[in-house]
């Protein structure tokens, strides 16, 4: 059985964007993530729908008690943990915004997030548009000299070192961390993220191959 509890700001707007957070035992930090898009500049309506999979500590306790100012929160705990390929796809069944936006449970959104999301998707409103926003190590973290190179010239982590402001990349550089799409080319899928890959893993990467092959 599957849970879900949503909560509404006051007079809320239809959302645009729609942001999917897949949780897993993230209670010890995720206030300061839900507390960061509370924070959001400007007035563009979203949602954060969270999708606890089937975590073993309070974090679906905290998602389900948390109560935003800022925009809409869905919190939803899976049966039975499954990976955030299958997460994922539980937050895009309830996705109501024009834009769908995939983020990490432990990723500090920058104030601008939603409005830069918002923005470019309106700047590019072409439906096979993919925008990329570009992560870093957080301020607070003691970034180390292999943090350095895996996020820099090495690239295991993310190839932003070498990625370009307005260039086109291709399938592999779909980081779901930090990626939003119209809802309609995503809905053009068969389906969406395939379950078949049960780890944070290069699910997202698969599901930028099929995208790319539908235009």
């Amino acid at each position: 059985m599957t849970t879900r509890i949503e909560t509404y700001v006051e007079d809320e707007a239809a959302p645009l964007l729609s942001i999917v957070m897949p949780c897993y035992n993230r209670a010890f930090d995720l206030v300061k993530v839900l507390d960061q898009y509370d924070r959001q500049a400007g007035d563009a309506p979203f949602e954060l729908i969270t999708i606890d999979d089937a975590s073993t500590d309070r974090t679906y306790e905290i998602l389900s008690g948390y109560r935003p100012t800022r925009y809409r929160l869905v919190a939803r705990r899976q049966a039975m943990n499954g990976g955030p390929a299958r997460a994922r796809n539980a937050g895009i069944g309830l996705a109501a915004g024009r834009y769908i936006a995939f983020v990490g449970d432990d990723i500090l959104p920058a104030a601008d997030f939603v409005q830069g999301h918002v923005r470019a998707h309106q700047t590019f409103p072409r439906r096979e548009v993919v925008i990329l926003g570009q992560i870093r190590w957080g301020s607070d973290l003691p970034v180390n000299r292999l943090m350095d190179y895996i996020d820099g010239e090495g690239a295991q982590q993310f190839s932003y070192h070498y990625l370009r402001d307005g260039r086109t990349y291709d399938f592999r550089h779909l980081y779901t961390a930090n990626v939003s799409l119209k809802k309609e080319l995503l809905l053009e899928l068969s389906h969406g993220f395939d379950p078949d890959f049960p780890y944070p893993a290069f699910e997202d990467a698969e599901l930028g191959y099929r995208l790319a092959q539908h235009g």
